[in-house]
């Protein structure tokens, strides 16, 4: 869950606070934690779709994904 913090860091500059959230590991007392290593995941699809098409199809499929499962 996220504090009322970073709820208002996202909601003042949402780019910058996923850049952040991305290149700062959340390390628990076991190693990553779960939360780190699904949106790391999704980071790295993210890149390996862009790398493999073109940023506005990129954008359509995970458009696509996202209204499916929301």
């Amino acid at each position: 869950a996220r504090s009322n913090h970073e709820t208002e860091q996202f909601e003042d500059d949402p780019l910058e606070y996923i850049r952040i959230d991305l290149s700062i590991p959340s390390v628990s007392t076991g190693g990553i934690s779960e939360g780190t290593t699904r949106r790391h995941a999704a980071a790295d699809v993210l890149r390996a779709l862009i790398g493999a098409r073109s940023e506005a199809d990129t954008t359509e499929c995970i458009s696509t994904w996202v209204s499916e499962d929301l």
